[in-house]
């Protein structure tokens, strides 16, 4: 048996180091919502969090699937025996959405391709959570950071918001009312997410623009069709 010299030990070692650190990255990674998320927001059964924030029939698990409240389809969420642990960046999905999991909703596809070990739907809800503070993302995602990426404004839609597997349809909460737009707590502060995780929420944060109501819709339509009418008067 011959003895391999140093330049012929160095492929072998990297690709050994470099194995390691992945498998070490993955036991790390938060890929489930049981696996870090419940030490910050409570188990997903449970109506509390140490966020303070309150959900409806305590609890938010009911809020996001019951026809009262959010009414969103169980696939969007969960994948088949997933033992009620969804991933958090896939899912079943549905004929009309595709499984993209928690980031369906909490995560943007227009920010896709930022970061250097995931799709990057989630750089908003990342740099919310490091701009709080919370830092532990940015350990393995660069564009958990500011200064790395700077996610799309406010009022991008996520992908499943205002299709017909959820209730929820609109980024933007301009009117302080609940159970509507993205604001489904019963919280009284009526605010929805920070999808660009700047910490401005909704209304306040400039890209927000106001959601077109019928009423502005109609006076709209009778202006175009009075300003035809005076043209063929002519």
């Amino acid at each position: 048996m011959t003895r391999m010299t140093i330049r012929q030990l160095l492929p072998l070692l990297a690709f050994t180091f470099a194995f390691v650190c992945l498998a070490m990255g993955s036991a790390q990674a938060f890929s489930r919502y049981n696996d870090g998320c419940p030490t910050c927001h409570g188990a997903f059964t449970d109506g509390t969090s140490p966020q303070e924030t309150l959900f409806p029939n305590d609890n938010k698990h009911t809020m996001h699937r019951s026809n009262q409240y959010m009414a969103t389809n169980c696939n969007l969420c969960h994948t088949a025996d997933d033992e009620n642990n969804p991933f958090i960046g896939s899912s079943d999905g549905t004929i009309d959405n595709p499984g993209l999991g928690c980031m369906g909703c909490h995560g943007r596809s227009a920010d896709a391709g930022h970061d250097s070990i995931s799709s990057g739907l989630g750089a908003g809800l990342r740099q919310h959570h490091n701009n709080s503070g919370v830092t532990a993302c940015l350990g393995c995602h660069i564009d958990a950071s500011p200064a790395n990426y700077t996610p799309v404004g406010e009022d991008v839609f996520p992908t499943y918001y205002g299709t017909v597997d959820t209730a929820v349809d609109f980024p933007c909460n301009h009117v302080p009312t609940a159970d509507q737009n993205e604001n489904w707590s019963d919280d009284t502060d009526y605010i929805g997410l920070d999808n660009d995780g700047n910490l401005i929420y909704d209304a306040v944060d400039v890209t927000c623009v106001p959601e077109p109501s019928g009423t502005l819709l109609t006076l709209v339509g009778v202006t175009f069709l009075g300003a035809i009418g005076r043209r063929r008067a002519r």
